[in-house]
């Protein structure tokens, strides 16, 4: 492993800064937690949950934008940039009408949404302030992701992560100064949260934009050329990337029904559920960064023609990320009723949160190792049908489940009923593990060119 210096360095180059970017993301969660935490429970609660539909966006959008990866990384093992930018002209227009259907979501109806998680009217109220002001990013963000992952592919990572921290950093400034009306702002609580992620959010997308275009960076697609004579590529394209799409549909649906039912627990729960989703991030970095090194690699070298080369990379990056992740999982188990003391929460909650912690540290391996089976191999290799079924409906049939029968019918605590739910992802690895050795995931989706003819960009 060590001597193929093609790995260790592109692991290094992309895998590195998109870890990093994802670290400093976890840090601006972690803070944004904390600065809420001093509000009380409800602020957390009501933040936490207006999230939720962020995040059902947020994998709805990653269906859609890893769909175009799977093509960019395989094309960009050929060079072939019409390609790359045909997928990347499809990618913006679907992210863009899904961001405004969820904006209208947000901005419309939130009391409505959010009614379905919890009967707190408190929280209902402070989570459709927060809903109101950040449903109006999901106009753009859904298109900032389809370029960042356009520069992904090809190796941008530096210049993307750059904007990131910067952004992040200014984030957690304007959060600071509106959520506690500090040297003269006004105290606005969570909704200054809101406007700081906003403010932040388009100010990155403008910036991105105007570096790709004014330095011509590959992803600096032409927004303007007909896509009707790409007929045949948008049936290749719908064909991959819609399983992907409801893959992640299905997946956020469940994530958000299980978090629902945490969240009729009680407020306390929800809490101690969301301070540990953030610690999480913080761990799982490591996955998220290897996981999208991988899909590159893998992607790169089957476009390539290299299929062995992807079969290596993809067996020596499980390795790597589950041992990280057994090693983080017992620092987080062992450190768990240290890091709940920053919060400024109830006894509970605290309670609750310690044994969430330590449950998730011992799972945190198979967390890792599954998403470098779905976004790091099985769909950069075109396994995309595969990965809908034991992703996306999974975790319906064993997570769903096990969340209502722990919570609903033995009534168990809530991080009984969040080790029930963890008992899905050892059935997916199971499956991902017997598809990943027999090799049918591997599909070179570049050979389809060869036999059409096409126009240039």
């Amino acid at each position: 492993m060590l001597k193929d210096k093609y790995y260790t360095q592109t692991l290094l180059k992309i895998g590195v800064p998109i870890a990093l970017q994802q670290l400093l993301f976890a840090a601006f969660n972690l803070l944004d937690t904390v600065m809420m935490g001093q509000m009380g429970e409800q602020s957390i609660a009501a933040v936490g949950l207006a999230n939720q539909i962020t995040f059902v966006y947020n994998l709805v959008i990653f269906g859609v934008t890893n769909g175009a990866a799977i093509f960019a990384a395989q094309y960009w093992g050929v060079k072939d940039m019409d390609g790359i930018h045909r997928a990347q002209r499809v990618t913006i227009l679907l992210s863009a009408l899904i961001g405004m259907a969820f904006s209208a979501v947000a901005l419309l109806i939130p009391e409505t949404v959010l009614g379905f998680y919890t009967n707190d009217a408190e929280v209902i109220r402070l989570g459709a302030q927060y809903l109101r002001i950040i449903g109006i990013t999901y106009l753009v963000m859904g298109m900032y992701m389809t370029y960042i992952t356009i520069l992904r592919s090809v190796h941008i990572v530096k210049m993307p992560t750059a904007i990131s921290v910067v952004g992040l950093l200014f984030n957690m400034l304007v959060n600071y100064l509106l959520i506690f009306g500090k040297f003269g702002f006004p105290q606005l609580g969570v909704r200054g949260a809101a406007i700081g992620t906003l403010v932040v959010r388009l100010g990155q997308f403008a910036v991105l934009l105007l570096i790709v275009y004014w330095k011509k960076l590959p992803a600096a697609v032409n927004l303007f050329q007909p896509m009707a004579r790409d007929a045949g590529f948008l049936a290749r394209f719908f064909k991959t990337t819609a399983p992907v799409l409801v893959n992640e549909t299905l997946w956020s649906l469940a994530i958000t029904t299980i978090n629902s039912i945490y969240a009729h627990i009680s407020t306390e729960a929800v809490a101690a559920v969301n301070i540990t989703g953030t610690v999480e991030q913080f761990v799982f970095v490591i996955g998220i960064g290897m996981a999208n090194a991988t899909g590159i690699m893998v992607g790169n070298e089957i476009g390539a023609g290299r299929e062995h080369n992807a079969k290596t990379y993809a067996r020596w990056s499980i390795l790597i990320s589950a041992g990280l992740a057994l090693l983080l999982g017992a620092v987080i188990f062992f450190s768990a009723p240290f890091i709940i003391r920053i919060y400024n929460v109830s006894e509970q909650t605290r309670f609750f949160a310690v044994r969430l912690m330590r449950v998730m540290g011992m799972i945190l391996w198979s967390r890792t190792m599954m998403a470098n089976f779905v976004v790091g191999i099985l769909r950069p290799g075109g396994d995309t049908r595969f990965t809908l079924v034991v992703d996306g409906l999974v975790v319906w049939v064993v997570g769903v489940s096990m969340a209502y029968l722990g919570a609903n019918v033995l009534h168990l605590p809530v991080y009984w009923v969040y080790l029930m739910v963890a008992s899905e992802e050892i059935v997916k690895n199971f499956m991902c593990y017997l598809r990943f050795r027999s090799g049918k995931w591997i599909t070179n989706l570049t050979r389809a060119e060869t036999s059409l003819e096409l126009a240039p960009e």
